[in-house]
C-alpha cells in the first residue's frame, strides 16, 4: 500500500499548510525561493509544511509525492509499511498490513506526549521483530498461492 495514500487515510486532520516550489541556482546549488516557471531549465524542488495536531512537519523533494514521502517518513509510516511488505507469503504481508494500520487508527487520537512515547517505543520494537522475521521468511520461501 502507498504511504502516501496511507498517510492521509490514517491522519484525517493532517492540514497540508504549505506547498511551493524552490528553485535551485545552477551556479552555486544553493535553494532560493522564487516562483519559477514549470518548463524552466532549473531543477526545481517542492517543499510541502503539513500542520498535525500543532506539530508543523516538513517535507521536501522533486515532486509533491516525494515531499509528502518525507512527511509520511516523520509519522512514522513508510518503514513498518515495508517491513510488512517484504513478507514472501501473501497472509503474512495482508495480516501486518492491516494490523499497522490499526494500531495507528487506535494511536492517532492519543493526546498525551508519554502515550505517544510508549506508542513510538513499541513501534521500533515491531519494526525490527518485523524485519529479522521478513527476513526468515525469505530465506524458506513457499509456493505462491494462487490469489498471488
Amino acid at each position: 500500500m502507498d504511504p502516501v495514500r496511507l498517510m492521509h487515510e490514517l491522519y484525517p486532520e493532517l492540514e497540508i499548510l504549505v506547498t511551493e516550489c524552490l528553485a535551485t541556482n545552477n551556479a552555486f546549488g544553493n535553494l532560493r525561493r522564487t516562483k519559477t516557471n514549470v518548463n524552466s531549465q532549473r531543477r526545481q524542488r517542492v517543499r510541502v509544511v503539513a500542520k498535525y495536531k500543532g506539530r508543523l512537519l516538513n517535507g521536501e523533494g522533486f515532486n509533491l509525492r516525494t515531499a509528502k514521502l518525507k512527511i509520511a517518513q516523520q509519522l512514522g509510516i513508510g518503514e513498518l509499511l515495508r517491513a510488512s511488505n517484504n513478507f514472501t507469503d501473501y497472509n503474512f504481508r495482508t495480516y501486518f498490513t492491516r494490523r499497522i494500520k490499526e494500531e495507528f487508527r487506535k494511536h492517532e487520537h492519543s493526546k498525551s506526549s508519554e502515550e505517544q512515547d510508549k506508542f513510538i517505543a513499541e513501534a521500533e520494537k515491531i519494526l525490527g521483530i518485523l524485519q529479522r522475521q521478513s527476513a526468515l521468511s525469505n530465506f524458506y520461501r513457499g509456493l505462491k498461492l494462487p490469489i498471488e
